[in-house]
């Protein structure tokens, strides 16, 4: 979320994700950024499960629902962990 400051300009602060606590990491932060919350991605799909949707909805509402919400610099980020072979295939779908 965003904040106004004095000059009623729109500054970006960090933010969490709301009832993922449990699946809390750490933060990362860019040159010049502010820190950004990372969550497990997978611990997130655990939780909603427990929580009662099914594996496909858990799947369905973290993509439309919290991974694609962006409201700034401070929207959280959500982790994968996979082996660098399987991330340099993924990165290089960009370059196609």
């Amino acid at each position: 979320m965003s904040k106004e400051n004095n000059d009623n300009k729109i500054k970006d602060v960090p933010l969490t994700a709301d009832g993922f606590d449990s699946c809390f990491i750490g933060y990362f932060q860019r040159a010049g950024g502010i820190h950004v919350a990372v969550y497990d991605y997978d611990l997130c799909i655990d939780l909603l499960v427990s929580e009662g949707l099914s594996w496909e909805d858990s799947i369905e509402h973290m993509e439309f629902n919290v991974v694609g919400g962006w409201v700034g610099e401070g929207t959280p980020a959500f982790m994968q962990k996979i082996p660098i072979k399987d991330f340099r295939t993924l990165a290089s779908e960009y370059y196609e």
